[in-house]
């Protein structure tokens, strides 16, 4: 099994990758406060860190430069973790270490295979959405805009769908803390 450290300011990213991940048997161990990310990465010695691309004050890439040139750090896999909507340069990221990048919200299938391949993340190990092969299609020219909208919702729905049970969980929790009798 492996250990997976998260640094990400989201509370509902570090319930989902518990719940999915720890339930598999996996050691999670993580931070919400970026300033004590790359200290607590380097006391954790964790095979993979899950790494959010904006948490505070940190720049993700340079953390993951400063997280691979500790000593015994040099193979660990940083997998940089986005917004719906964030681009990230890849270039940058692949200049910095990232092994991968994952779009939020996490997809609880997508986490299980990552981790679950030994973390090696090997290109070509795992197929695309089908979402992705049909963007790749459109702009060769082989896809229509009805299928591409098919795909893509599809991917939406599935990630949803994948999301919510941990969702629901976070949002129970937070409300019977707040509505707890005093």
């Amino acid at each position: 099994m492996a250990t997976i450290f998260v640094a990400d300011d989201n509370p509902h990213v570090h319930s989902m990758v518990e719940k999915s991940l720890g339930a598999e048997g996996h050691e999670i161990a993580g931070t919400m406060d970026g300033s004590e990310a790359l200290e607590s990465i380097a006391q954790s010695k964790p095979d993979i860190v899950l790494l959010d691309s904006t948490l505070g004050e940190l720049n993700a890439f340079d953390t993951c430069r400063e997280v691979l040139s500790l000593p015994g750090m040099e193979k660990l896999r940083v997998v940089l973790l986005a917004g719906p909507l964030e681009t990230i340069d890849s270039t940058e990221a692949l200049q910095a270490g990232v092994s991968t990048v994952l779009q939020k919200p996490l997809d609880p299938a997508v986490l299980s295979e990552l981790v679950g391949d030994g973390g090696d993340g090997a290109e070509g190990s795992k197929s695309k959405p089908p979402a992705v092969d049909l963007l790749v299609h459109q702009a060769l020219g082989d896809a229509d805009s009805q299928q591409l909208r098919n795909a893509i919702h599809k991917q939406v729905e599935a990630v949803v769908n994948a999301s919510i049970p941990s969702l629901v969980d976070h949002i129970t929790d937070r409300l019977a803390e707040k509505l707890k009798p005093k």
